[in-house]
């Protein structure tokens, strides 16, 4: 329903989208299209679907060292994170991290 959701919003419509909610990533997926140039995804526990980059905090439980659907993922039949990682290669990343949970912020390219 999330993503379903997503697609009613207009292409480069939003400011900013924040996920905190399963499917995350066909969610993530869905709104990369949506947001405006500027605007800003953040995803919440994103190192349980994403590796972290190095330094990033003390290192957070559960974190992935590939991509969910990734070669080499635990969760190898995950089409939508490869697909995310992919649209949005270009854009700036910033991680947080509290030593237990990380939330990044994907900036859309202006």
């Amino acid at each position: 329903d999330w993503v379903r959701a997503a697609g009613a919003f207009d292409d480069g419509s939003l400011d900013f989208a924040l996920v905190d909610s399963s499917p995350r990533g066909c969610l993530c997926a869905a709104l990369v299209p949506k947001l405006r140039p500027g605007g800003v995804l953040v995803l919440d526990n994103a190192n349980w679907y994403l590796p972290p980059p190095p330094g990033v905090g003390p290192p957070a439980p559960g974190s992935v060292a590939v991509a969910l659907g990734s070669p080499g993922s635990r969760v190898p039949e995950n089409r939508c994170w490869p697909r995310f990682v992919e649209a949005t290669a270009g854009w700036r990343q910033e991680w947080t991290s509290d030593g237990v949970q990380m939330t990044m912020l994907a900036f859309r390219p202006s």
